[in-house]
């Protein structure tokens, strides 16, 4: 027969000094404005500093300031996609470890706004959300992390900005999107967010304009244009500003298609993206007269450079493409074993649709949206970014490729910068760090090395003065994350420019390569402008 344990007074007195630790740190959190206090021991970030723009162009063309926002976006490396053979060196690989300096890095640069890629664990980080809830993700795939996001912040002693959090996944997504935002100083528009499926988007119109029938699936197949399953999304929310209702900042962050080989599917993404940020702006009740002509700022990992066919007709839609980039669209113009994926599963959820409503399921018709990432090899996939160095365009086609055929749908490299110049005009969208003189006027090759595009050795028609590195393992060294913002609608709107920036890092900073404690904890660096408004 087993004894009963009784506790010795040494064994009490533990518990009990346990009980008042976690006690008296409860209090701290809550007399920090719910913000965990930094433990002392934890790895520290790198930190940077802002640097200041002058307006070439004056006071936006005699309009006066009224206000400004600070955004940045991050690609904070998911937990999830962690795998030592892909960070080699690191000592910043489990989340113990990079927990408090993901935190640090968000903290460390105020923003009212941060859009956020291959996030996975923001309420498991000692970050300052508004009413967190539990993050379960069912369909639909987006879910606010805000309850009370839209009404008024209680008052409150702390000095610390209170964040709400839009989220957006896939089903069995394990990692995913996020726009956070200072829900002191904006909330969500009555209309909400909008996620933005790539692989069921239609990229071509429909040659029936409005008809009476739905189509058949191989009408949808091609008017979707799409080349394979990727489970990439997009993610797009109007923010109005709490203190001047009727005037707010529309937001778009994505995390394009990381297959160097699928430069079609990266292009195809990037103006779909641009679609659907006009079309909401478009459809927003702002309560003043006349349709929105708020700003727009989209941001993320577009997955792509400077030189590359997403950037080139993002920034100068009316430039024709080198002949480099469209022997790359024309090239990644391959249609992958994993298409069928995406009809099925529109499918399915039209079928659980129509069984829902008590209806017979239809083959026609766009269904539900929906995406994932489904197996442990698309988890994969999404970390093996493409190699730093230049290469030249591969003569084999990636496995489980075809040739495309008419039927598919596919655009050519020509149709492709034609839907360019239609959503954008003769004006593209604005890099907030290729488009300032962030580095001052005239300066030296030698100050931008290790600090630029250009200065690291990259070339491209446009983008010297983006950062040298967004990216930077001991095996890959990129610049593919960006902040753009939309030319305005009309001479009348409200402007928006890029009044300072976020220093990158240098490249003797990075080295050997991230994650790394004492630098930072992703693979990928923070990128941070403050805008200012113009009216």
């Amino acid at each position: 027969m087993s004894k009963t344990y009784t506790p010795t007074p040494e064994d009490i007195a533990k518990r009990e000094a346990r009980k008042a630790e976690k006690a008296a740190k409860k209090a701290q959190v809550e007399a920090n404005g719910g913000v965990a206090p930094p433990n002392p021991n934890a790895p520290k970030i790198l930190k940077r500093e802002w640097v200041d723009i002058v307006d070439e162009q004056g006071e936006a063309e005699g309009k006066k300031e009224v206000g400004s926002v600070t955004v940045a976006t991050w690609n904070m490396l998911a937990q999830t996609l962690v795998r030592r053979d892909l960070f080699p060196g690191s000592d910043c690989l489990k989340f113990k470890d990079r927990s408090d300096m993901l935190s640090e890095e968000l903290l460390a640069y105020p923003a009212d706004i941060i859009c956020l890629q291959e996030e996975d664990r923001l309420t498991s980080i000692p970050f300052p959300l508004f009413t967190p809830t539990t993050t379960n993700f069912p369909n639909p795939t987006t879910e606010s992390l805000n309850e009370k996001s839209n009404s008024e912040p209680s008052s409150s002693t702390s000095t610390k900005p209170k964040y709400s959090a839009i989220q957006a996944r896939g089903p069995k997504k394990k990692h995913g999107l996020a726009i956070v935002y200072d829900n002191r100083k904006l909330k969500v528009v009555d209309q909400g967010e909008r996620v933005v499926r790539y692989d069921e988007e239609f990229i071509s119109k429909s040659p029936a304009g409005d008809r009476d029938q739905e189509e058949s699936l191989d009408q949808e197949r091609k008017r979707r244009g799409g080349t394979r399953q990727t489970k990439n999304i997009g993610l797009v929310v109007g923010l109005e500003f709490r203190d001047r209702p009727g005037k707010g900042v529309i937001v778009g962050t994505t995390h394009l298609f990381w297959h160097p080989q699928y430069a079609y599917e990266r292009t195809r993404q990037a103006l779909l993206l641009v679609r659907t940020l006009l079309s909401y702006r478009a459809s927003l009740s702002t309560g003043v007269d006349g349709e929105c002509d708020w700003p727009i700022i989209v941001a993320g990992d577009f997955n792509t450079q400077p030189k590359e066919a997403v950037y080139h007709l993002l920034t100068h839609p009316t430039i024709d493409l080198g002949e480099r980039e469209k022997e790359e669209v024309a090239f990644s113009r391959a249609v992958h074993d994993s298409l069928a994926k995406v009809e099925q599963g529109i499918l399915e959820d039209r079928k659980k649709k129509n069984e829902a409503n008590g209806a017979e399921s239809k083959p026609g018709g766009q269904g539900e949206d929906g995406d994932g990432e489904g197996d442990a090899e698309d988890e994969d996939d999404e970390k093996e970014e493409p190699a730093s160095k230049d290469q030249p365009i591969p003569t084999d086609r990636p496995k489980g490729t075809r040739h495309s055929d008419p039927s598919d749908g596919l655009l050519s490299a020509e149709e492709l910068q034609n839907m360019a110049k239609e959503l954008l005009g003769n004006k593209g969208l604005r890099s907030a760090y290729a488009d300032s003189n962030w580095l001052g006027a005239g300066e030296e090759m030698e100050k931008r090395k290790g600090l630029t595009f250009a200065g690291r050795g990259g070339e491209a028609e446009s983008g010297d003065n983006e950062p040298a590195w967004t990216s930077f393992t001991p095996l890959w060294r990129l610049t593919l994350d960006y902040l753009f913002d939309f030319p305005p609608p009309t001479p009348s709107a409200p402007m928006i420019r890029p009044r300072r920036v976020l220093l990158p890092h240098k490249t003797e900073d990075l080295e050997p390569g991230l994650p790394r404690k004492g630098v930072c904890a992703s693979d990928h660096t923070l990128l941070g402008v403050e805008y200012a408004f113009y009216e």
